[in-house]
């Protein structure tokens, strides 16, 4: 009787196994026609093609980078922070599956080229506090994006906001002045938030005014 109970249990945990893993591959296989769908210029699947980026091969990668640099490109900075929180909206609820924590941004730099502070700037906006984290230290490097980097210094997770925090001292003495001036309105806003490092703010607020008394 025992054995009989222990084969049954063993019988319902190898289904389950296999139910799990055809889960699995379906959402893989969804991932990659959200990519795919992104690649043709249907943004409303943004969010759920970064679940792709560990998949995607180097053709689907320049293509997602170049979607991401079409939503950014032409607008103020304004305008991409409503359009991303909305698009981010729409997506409340999704069955994320990756472990962005686990993500190789070195290939996905390789695969995407020029176009890869695209991909950072559009994921400053995203759902993971790994992969917010990961893209605001990334774009450090690419002092063009100062706002993106400045807008996540009010970010719910700690360990993003230290990151914001570094990136924002790095690029502010490498940025231009046009987009210095960009992020210097946005004090008084961030100033009636609560998450951020007065001390910081105050010490980047005197930076930017004067590059731009300069």
């Amino acid at each position: 009787m025992i054995f009989d109970r222990i084969l049954g249990a063993l019988k319902k945990a190898d289904k389950n196994s296999h139910a799990e893993a055809s889960v699995n591959e379906y959402h893989k296989t969804e991932e990659i026609r959200y990519a795919k769908e992104l690649a043709k210029g249907y943004h409303d699947f943004l969010y759920p093609a970064f679940d792709s980026l560990d998949r995607l091969d180097e053709k689907t990668a320049r293509q997602f980078a170049g979607e991401c640099k079409k939503i950014v490109d032409g607008k103020s900075f304004d305008e991409i922070r409503g359009e991303l929180l909305n698009l981010r909206k729409t997506m409340y609820g999704y069955n994320y599956s990756l472990q962005h924590e686990t993500l190789d941004f070195k290939q996905i730099q390789n695969y995407s080229g020029e176009d890869y502070p695209y991909i950072l700037a559009v994921g400053t906006f995203h759902y993971n506090g790994y992969f917010r984290e990961k893209c605001v230290k990334e774009i450090a490097d690419h002092p063009q994006f100062l706002p993106y980097a400045f807008n996540l210094l009010n970010d719910w997770v700690t360990q993003v906001r230290r990151g914001a925090e570094k990136s924002v001292r790095k690029m502010m003495t490498a940025a231009d002045i046009f987009t210095v001036a960009v992020i210097y309105k946005e004090f008084e806003l961030m100033e009636k938030k609560g998450r951020y490092d007065k001390t910081f703010l105050s010490d980047m607020r005197r930076n930017a005014a004067e590059r731009i008394a300069v």
